[in-house]
């Protein structure tokens, strides 16, 4: 049984972060204690046997019949047991010599050779196909041997079963499991001889551990070692690097092989510090670099493992989520179990993110207990691998991983996945008897808690996985798969002969589960898989498939991908068949996915090789070949000619259960349809050539009901649009199809041309388009919305309008189907939607008159979806007050504004642009308190939005004082400006009379107020009602006085100078009874004036001091020398 490893949690972290840092070179080498490898392989032993199912005595019957089926199993395998030989000197069970073994270890299982006698004769080594045919039974044994089982018939530490798990332990370590035996299968023969055959072969030794001898465990953990990569290289390495073809290989192959060496390493219990530690060192390093990718793989388009998109691809080209990628997730979920009670996790860090790896890559590829077939590749062709037990391990391992996350929430939310997608299974009779009793009791667990809800989480979501090439549409009661192809996803995968009929698999067949159990049982030797539901087909085969190891069936044209806002979403696609069928077939198409409705289009069909070409809208499995079936509202009756309808509007499939109900609709004008109801018939060996000549599966038959449009021999512009309308009655579905189609009447409405395909869903206020060219398109008048848009280069785009925490919001999501553009660009209307709420980082939006302009950088090829969302943002208008004698009115404004203009005593002065701030010049334009004001905005179109009032307010009222020198002056005097009508003085807090004032100036009698300069003085002034609203403090000073003038001496000084005491403001120099200028103002004692050359000696010079009103207090005269 399969399990998976921590390591791969902590290369997703680096896949999903976009870094290629490897963490082989950042963490300490793995190591364990003997005591935690004893403790790592008896939870290993657990996680594949289970618990003792009888511990509380009885068994519950469900496990009890899953453990008596293999031990039935057993009995079979044994019962072509081959003994051996013995001899006096060897003893089974420890038989070595390989003389003393028996040739073949079971009858059934032997390679045989023609000799040249032409005797048919054993072959002198085993194949590789029997390598691992031969493990697994060893395993079986080994199971059984440590499974408790109180029974009669038990294994259950059974001696001789005991010694039949040795000697066969030694017979295929000596006759199979050698590295000389795995260098002569060849270097292209790897699978067998290190992943399928050493997966069991650790299993066995960790079951047989205490019953083995060491020399035996060494001999085959010396094997491993010669047949395992024997070193690490980065994820892109060649294959040339690795001796002898023991490459690590890549995705899930290379995690296989890395867990290999792994549990090597921890059975190595005997080689603490050596061996052992160093072979799991090397085997979490190969885990590791396999998924060591960045998101866009380097650049390289073919790259195995895991895609930010939820995408996973092994051999290059497959989608293989539910193939080889539930390897991964096995062996994610084993290694929580392995490490367990050990320091095992510590040497990783950040698996956390495999939680989100569940989400977005693992939970959408599963429908309850299916998997969406489109992820499992090549595996749909053999009957061993089923749907539903390939989905029940998957739901187990997530459980299991699930369940390691802190998050009780999440965990929760997990429990409830599981359980709900299981409880209808779970009724059925044979739902555990392909289960693991580990499984099963994890499962019963699950079911029998009450307090986990069993109702399965259908929340509505779309996802475009554009790696993979295909969309995924969950609504209520149903999901839908669409699967496409392009230049680097080939439409199907057959290896080794398997799946040779798959072609049509990935040309956009369309899958819709519903629980209906369409897709189980027989349904592909059945369907006919030239007929696959979404394609259009000419029924043509490629009748020589590609002999690359790796082959890809490639579209040969570039537009493969779907836009999508993750609940809606459009997939497109044009291609040819060239490369698949070798057919000229060539179509465009598109898938649109509303709230439950599909729309399918297309257009362009042609074709050139004589065969009728049609378009396959239905062909699905019945459980009940008596189920109603109709088009038009006639009944298409079991086993009858496939019947034509010329004017088809709409088709029913009906179902007892409610939600199975599937309705059909053909909106385009006479469409014809051939509808049928038969029973059709297969073989599983018609799907894999692998089969022996003459050795072919049996004939199987289903009924299927199946609609098709046909397109006649040699189309040359073909077309069709229908519509899938599931769990929709029949009554709804007549009444649907009067209101789909090209009409703009209809509720929703559709657009078909060469460049462009397109939906309208009014209801929803959606719109998807997708522009093969640059164009225009639109729907008007159709809604109070403008879904046109335009598109400068080829690209999707999706219009969705909402309410979004009570705003109007237009969300645009653009993509590149072609993943080859480097940009995209689109214009839409703004309408009334002016403001940009969110936008990709990768966008750049600008506004162009009255549209928005959004260009994508779309150089990372990587399909995905790119989201911009537009707000109605409310017009509003503010501005602040205007003060006569301010220069502008401002304000602010929000929304959809494109002028603004003033408007004064009713008269318009003149709209300008509007940009925040605003600012509109208005001095000398509003001149009064009494003007009437008021600011205007208009949008884009001329239209008044707003108009508000501005207050106008007068020019602010200050005061100046010149100061008061005491002794000099008479009145205080000063200027004022505003709206000032009266002042008065106020001396040490005490106001004195108000006076009036006019023309700017006051004086105010201070005299017999102001006695001392301790005084402490204001003018204060007053509007007109009285009220203070100004007032400034008052200079005092005292009259100057112990003035000195020095002397000054003709030819010699060029100042007067001189000091004084008191309250001097200005002084001047007087000669001969003028003065020379105009007083000049003094900073302080001593004082100087500039007087070279201004007088004689002869003459009389005075200087004159003033006090800060301006008036002279002294006068001293100069004695001139």
């Amino acid at each position: 049984m399969k399990k998976y490893c921590i390591t791969i949690m902590l290369a997703l972290v680096l896949l999903f972060t976009g870094t290629n840092t490897t963490f082989a070179d950042e963490l300490s080498p793995f190591t364990q204690t003997k005591e935690e490898k004893n403790i790592s392989l008896a939870n290993w032993e657990k996680s594949l046997i289970g618990e003792d199912i009888f511990q509380n005595g009885l068994a519950d019957p469900d496990l009890e019949k899953i453990l008596q089926t293999k031990k039935s199993d057993l009995r079979e395998i044994l019962s072509h047991w081959t003994e051996p030989k013995l001899t006096v000197d060897e003893r089974y069970p420890n038989i070595t010599k390989k003389e003393n073994m028996n040739p073949l270890l079971f009858d059934d299982i032997k390679d045989e050779i023609i000799d040249s006698d032409h005797n048919t004769v054993l072959a002198p080594s085993v194949s590789a196909k029997n390598w691992p045919k031969l493990a697994e039974r060893i395993e079986k044994m080994a199971t059984l041997y440590m499974t408790p089982d109180p029974s009669e018939d038990t294994y259950y530490k059974s001696n001789q079963l005991r010694n039949q798990i040795i000697y066969a332990l030694n017979w295929y370590s000596t006759m199979v499991f050698t590295p000389e035996n795995g260098e002569a299968l060849g270097v292209d023969v790897w699978y067998e001889k290190q992943i399928s055959s050493p997966l069991s072969i650790v299993n066995t030794l960790t079951f047989m551990r205490d019953d083995i001898d060491k020399q035996l465990l060494q001999k085959y953990l010396t094997a491993i070692d010669g047949l395992e990569p024997p070193i690490v290289y980065n994820y892109d390495s060649t294959n040339e690097l690795y001796p002898k073809g023991r490459t690590a290989g890549f995705g899930a192959n290379r995690v296989n092989k890395g867990f290999v060496l792994l549990m090597r390493g921890i059975l190595d219990s005997e080689n603490i510090n050596n061996k052992g530690n160093v072979q799991a060192d090397l085997g979490i390093k190969i885990m590791k670099y396999a998924l060591l990718i960045d998101a866009k793989g380097e650049g390289k388009k073919n790259i195995d493992g895991f895609y930010p998109d939820g995408s996973f691809i092994q051999h290059s080209f497959i989608p293989y989520t539910t193939g080889y990628g539930s390897d991964i997730l096995a062996r994610s979920a084993g290694m929580f179990q392995l490490f367990d009670g050990t320091s095992g996790l510590n040497h990783f860090t950040g698996y956390g993110n495999l939680f989100t790896i569940l989400d977005k890559t693992y939970q959408p590829v599963l429908y309850k207990n299916e998997t969406l077939d489109m992820t499992r590749g090549r595996q749909i062709a053999q009957s061993s691998y089923t749907s539903e037990n390939k989905a029940n391990e998957m739901l187990y391992n997530m459980y299991h991983v699930s369940q390691a996350n802190t998050d009780t929430r999440y965990k929760s939310d997990y429990e409830r996945l599981v359980k709900s997608s299981i409880v209808t299974a779970s009724s059925k009779p044979n739902f555990y008897k392909n289960l693991s009793i580990p499984q099963a009791q994890a499962f019963k667990a699950l079911l029998n808690n009450e307090e986990i809800s069993s109702a399965y989480p259908e929340a509505q979501k779309n996802i475009m996985m554009s790696r993979a090439n295909q969309m995924i549409d969950q609504k209520k009661g149903y999901a839908a798969g669409l699967s496409m192809f392009s230049k680097n996803v080939s439409s199907f995968e057959s290896i080794n002969g398997v799946n040779t009929l798959g072609m049509y698999t990935g040309t956009g067949a369309l899958s819709i589960y519903n629980g209906d159990d369409a897709f189980k049982n027989n349904y592909y030797p059945t369907v006919g898989m030239t007929s696959l539901p979404g394609t259009t087909t000419d029924l043509s085969i490629r009748k020589v498939l590609k002999t690359d190891k790796t082959p890809i069936y490639a579209n040969t044209e570039s537009w493969t991908g779907g836009v999508s806002d993750g609940t809606y979403g459009s997939a497109t696609m044009d291609y040819t068949m060239k490369d698949v069928t070798q057919s000229n077939l060539a179509a465009k198409k598109s898938w649109f996915f509303l709230d439950g409705k599909i729309v399918a289009m297309g257009n362009n069909i042609t074709n050139d090789n004589n065969l009728n070409t049609q378009t396959i809208v239905e062909n699905r499995q019945l459980q009940d070949g008596a189920t109603n079936f109709s088009v038009n509202g006639q009944n298409i009756a079991l086993s009858s000619p496939t019947k034509t309808f010329e004017n088809a509007k709409w088709a029913y499939l009906d179902n007892a259960t409610e939600s199975q109900r599937i309705g059909y609709i053909f909106p385009d004008a006479a469409t014809s349809v051939n509808a049928y109801k038969a029973e059709q018939t297969g073989r599983w060996s018609d799907l894999a050539s692998a089969y022996e000549p003459g050795k072919g599966t049996p004939e199987v038959k289903a009924t299927y009901a199946g609609l098709t449009i046909p397109h006649k021999v040699n189309p040359t512009d073909a077309f069709y649009t229908y519509v899938i309308l599931p769990g929709v009655s029949k009554t709804d579905t007549e009444l649907n199809s009067n209101k789909i189609g090209p009409g703009m009447n209809n509720d929703v409405v559709t657009i078909n041309t060469n460049t462009v395909q397109g939906v309208l869903d009014k209801e929803h206020d959606l719109a998807i388009m997708n522009y093969r060219a640059p164009g225009e398109a639109g729907y008007p008048a159709a809604t109070k919305h403008n879904f046109n848009s335009q598109a400068h280069t080829s690209g999707s785009i999706m219009i969705r309008y909402a309410t979004k925490e009570d705003k109007q919001t237009k969300t645009i999501t653009l993509a590149d189907p072609s993943m080859a553009a480097n940009s995209i660009h689109f214009s839409i209307p703004k309408e009334s939607f002016n403001g940009i709420s969110s936008q990709s980082e990768k966008g750049t939006v600008t506004s162009v008159g009255d549209s928005w302009d959004i260009t994508v950088d779309t150089s990372g090829k990587t399909g995905e979806s790119f989201q911009f969302t537009f707000e109605e943002i409310p017009s509003t208008l503010v501005a602040d007050n205007f003060t006569i004698g301010d220069s502008y009115v401002t304000g602010a404004y929000t929304g959809d504004v494109a002028k603004v203009e003033l408007q004064i005593n009713g008269a318009l002065i003149g709209k300008i642009p509007a940009s925040n701030p605003l600012k509109y010049y208005a001095k000398g334009k509003i001149t009064s308190v009494t003007d009437t004001v008021s600011l205007i905005s208009y949008d884009s179109k001329g239209n008044q939005l707003k108009e508000i009032p501005i207050i106008v307010k007068p020019t602010p009222a200050t005061l100046t004082t010149v100061g008061f020198t005491i002794g000099v002056d008479s009145y205080v005097q000063g200027t004022y400006t505003g709206d000032l009508f009266r002042v008065a003085l106020e001396v040490d807090g005490v106001i004195n009379g108000k006076i009036p004032v006019s023309n700017s100036a006051y004086q105010y009698y201070a005299a017999k107020l102001i006695k001392s300069t301790a005084t402490e003085v204001y003018m204060v002034g007053y509007d007109s009602s009285g009220v203070e609203v100004t007032r400034v403090k008052v200079d005092v000073q005292s009259k100057p006085d112990t003035i000195i003038v020095n002397d000054f001496t003709v030819g010699k000084d060029s100042y007067v100078t001189g000091s004084y005491t008191g309250g001097v403001a200005k002084i001047a120099l007087e000669v001969n009874g003028t003065l020379l200028q105009q007083p000049i103002g003094v900073a302080g004692s001593p004082y100087r004036y500039y007087a070279n050359g201004k007088f004689k000696a002869s003459d009389e010079v005075y200087v004159i001091f003033y006090v800060a009103s301006g008036v002279e207090s002294n006068r001293v005269k100069v004695i001139v020398k």
